[in-house]
């Protein structure tokens, strides 16, 4: 190594497949193939910015990941922060990325930065949008700014926080968006600029009790946390069968700003000390209400009843949330408190 290279941030990669490692033609579709090894070979640039390790830990599409790979990929972290690494990149899909980096968002203690990135087109398509997506990520999470600011998602040059970011287009290449705060800021001219409203302080994860360390992980064997939809005029049997499926936890997609039908919420009433139950909105902006509907199934009745309201966080998120809760023990009103402060309910 260089004396050059050796002044270099050290990064680890790690790599879960998704779109940005998938090849593959019209005939044949896409499909995950690329290692990190040769993700980064399509970025020569990357040699000048840090000293990479790169780690394959799956290759799958990103529907496929759970909390059993999620954990994995924490502990990766903890043990490449032990190793003396100044940050991670993790490349996965982008149909579950807000989930991953939600995930991290919560639970990241350490004081090195993460940084999620991923692409909208396959390796081999025209306009693969991987490798500038991956040079981004290093561009940001070497920059003094990621060091308060813990864990970001850089896709199109753009840095968003987790808290806030969502895929908003299925097939576009500018997807992802931040509502209502907006992004971190932007990759421009290799250069990180930060345009949020940091203190310069970096912040703690959003609940200490979520903030795991290494060797005192939870397991992924826990119940699941189900999400149940409904729709004008559902009475609620989708919802009884979830609860008799086994999930330690629901969150329900509700319309408008958290509501149901009144009989679905009849059921949800029969229901109530079973599992903790959240309140969501298939509404992609816009936080559900607290206090201004009163009629069965409205938000008031609802939290009556117990259930919780998701405030800012879609059903996905929601979910991510409800489930580490439960993972770290949390019942009852613990969980109502720590549920509600970190979705910023009013």
């Amino acid at each position: 190594m260089t004396s050059a290279a050796s002044s270099l941030p050290r990064i680890a990669v790690g790599a879960l497949g998704g779109t940005i490692a998938m090849v593959g033609t019209s005939e044949t579709g896409l499909q995950p193939a690329l290692t990190a090894e040769h993700l980064l070979a399509a970025v020569p640039q990357a040699a000048s910015i840090a000293c990479l390790e790169m780690t394959s830990l799956t290759s799958v599409g990103s529907a496929s990941l759970g909390f059993s790979d999620l954990l994995k990929l924490l502990s990766w972290a903890h043990a490449k922060a032990d190793e003396g690494y100044e940050g991670i990149v993790v490349t996965q899909g982008t149909d579950t990325l807000e989930e991953s980096a939600f995930f991290f968002h919560l639970c990241w203690s350490r004081t090195i930065p993460v940084v999620f990135t991923a692409a909208m087109r396959g390796a081999s398509e025209i306009g693969a949008d991987g490798p500038a997506n991956i040079f981004a990520a290093l561009i940001a999470v070497t920059s003094q700014g990621m060091r308060n600011r813990r864990v970001a998602v850089v896709l199109n040059d753009v840095i968003h926080c987790p808290m806030w970011v969502m895929k908003s287009h299925t097939l576009a290449v500018e997807t992802f968006t931040s509502y209502p705060s907006g992004p971190m800021g932007m990759v421009l001219e290799s250069l990180a600029v930060f345009t949020d409203a940091s203190s310069g302080k970096r912040p703690e994860p959003p609940c200490k009790e979520l903030a795991w360390e290494a060797g005192a992980l939870p397991s992924a064997q826990q119940a699941d946390v189900g999400i149940v939809a409904t729709w004008p005029g559902d009475d609620g049997r989708l919802l009884e069968a979830a609860m008799n499926a086994g999930f330690g936890g629901l969150v329900i997609a509700g319309v408008g700003a958290g509501h149901c039908n009144g009989r679905f919420a009849q059921r949800l009433e029969d229901l109530k000390n079973s599992v903790p139950v959240v309140m969501a909105s298939r509404v992609p902006f816009g936080p559900t209400a607290t206090r201004t509907y009163a009629y069965p199934g409205s938000e008031i009745h609802l939290q009556e009843l117990g259930v919780l309201m998701s405030g800012w966080l879609s059903p996905q998120k929601s979910r991510v949330l409800l489930w580490c809760l439960l993972a770290a023990g949390l019942q009852d009103r613990a969980l109502n408190k720590a549920f509600l402060q970190v979705a910023q309910v009013r």
